[in-house]
């Protein structure tokens, strides 16, 4: 789903969309995420991950294939809230699956590889997804969107095994139980959620002011493309170290860092004056990210108790999703009203509170021996 980011702000560009329509346009796929997460907490009650990760890949499946023939903007931004909802489920079921299946003191290096394997998608996506960009047009992409995640599907319809319900049903209603286990956990939930917020702006913030900034510079989709996959290859080439360093030293030692380090490389965008600069920006923030691979997976999985694990699960991650979702509207607001820099600088700022909300604000959940 790599070439999403790529593609979207790209095609809604070349339809003479605004900068408030672009980040709306981007932004829906996030709100669908967001809208997905409780009712995924709730429904992994009375299915197993296995069979909601098939629906939410063939849903998403669908509803990528169909965004060829959206053909008005209302459309399209009920594709992408669908496809944001699909993959909710997925990407929840996915997490309860591998919570459930490691233990503590071995989790960050098991949810790294698990963080970080979508990161290879990061160097073949934007380089598949601008060369078909530039040769059959900008819909060509949504094709292969269509298409990788169909292929995920079959992977998991023929390779994944059966397993038993993620946890016991609920002996009261649903709705009952989520409203059990926010109660209960009410504090961790809000700052470890704002701390996963402010983590999620700086990791969303790339992926609509890149492509926008190069568009400026008057670069073409498939060299645009190109600076996405050699930011995506140092996102990818190092991701295994962060495992690493969180069973070994603590969640924070991650956490941290990436998050400073991704903040450097984006108040560098603005001052990019063509390929290189861009470029160089794009290594450095996919540099920081690398290094907290799998952290917010870990650290939620840390976090959330035996009972009623997917319903905090999908809690914690509404947090992500609402940054994932207002990120792109938060950047079209702050592009139209100042230019497109000021929206890099404010993200900056907003990274390094959330830094400090992972230093002073939330406890290191490793459990050394």
């Amino acid at each position: 789903m790599a070439i999403q980011n790529l593609i979207i702000p790209l095609y809604l560009s070349a339809q003479s969309y605004s900068l408030q329509q672009i980040g709306i346009g981007t932004g829906a796929f996030f709100f669908g995420l967001m809208l997905g997460e409780l009712p995924s907490g709730i429904l992994l009650n009375y299915t197993t991950p296995r069979r909601a990760m098939l629906a939410g890949a063939l849903v998403l499946s669908i509803s990528s294939f169909a965004l060829y023939w959206a053909i008005s903007f209302p459309v399209f931004i009920a594709l992408r809230l669908i496809a944001g909802f699909s993959l909710s489920v997925y990407g929840l079921a996915r997490h309860s699956y591998a919570t459930n299946a490691t233990k503590n003191e071995s989790r960050g290096s098991v949810l790294t590889w698990l963080g970080g394997t979508h990161r290879l998608g990061k160097v073949l996506g934007p380089l598949i997804g601008g060369w078909l960009a530039a040769r059959f047009g900008l819909n060509a992409g949504f094709g292969l969107m269509g298409t990788s995640v169909l292929l995920g599907f079959i992977s998991i319809l023929l390779f994944m095994p059966a397993q038993t319900l993620d946890s016991p049903k609920a002996s009261g209603s649903a709705l009952v139980e989520l409203w059990t286990v926010l109660q209960d956990n009410i504090g961790i939930i809000s700052i470890a959620g704002l701390g996963q917020f402010f983590m999620q702006l700086v990791r969303a913030t790339p992926r609509t002011v890149i492509p926008l900034v190069g568009d400026s510079l008057g670069m073409p989709v498939d060299v645009i493309g190109l600076v996405e996959t050699i930011g995506g290859a140092f996102d990818t080439a190092f991701f295994w170290t962060s495992g690493h360093i969180m069973d070994r030293f603590g969640r924070k030692w991650a956490i941290v860092p990436s998050i400073l380090t991704q903040v450097f490389g984006i108040v560098l965008i603005p001052f990019a004056g063509g390929f290189v600069g861009l470029t160089i920006a794009n290594s450095i923030i996919g540099l920081g990210n690398t290094i907290s691979s799998g952290a917010m997976l870990t650290l939620g999985a840390d976090l959330s108790p035996e009972k009623g694990r997917s319903e905090f699960l999908s809690l914690l991650r509404l947090s992500s999703d609402l940054s994932f979702a207002l990120t792109p509207t938060f950047i079209g607001v702050i592009g139209s009203a100042f230019v497109l820099s000021t929206s890099a600088f404010v993200a900056g700022a907003l990274g390094v509170v959330g830094a400090a909300i992972f230093i002073w604000g939330i406890p290191e959940t490793l459990q050394k021996k």
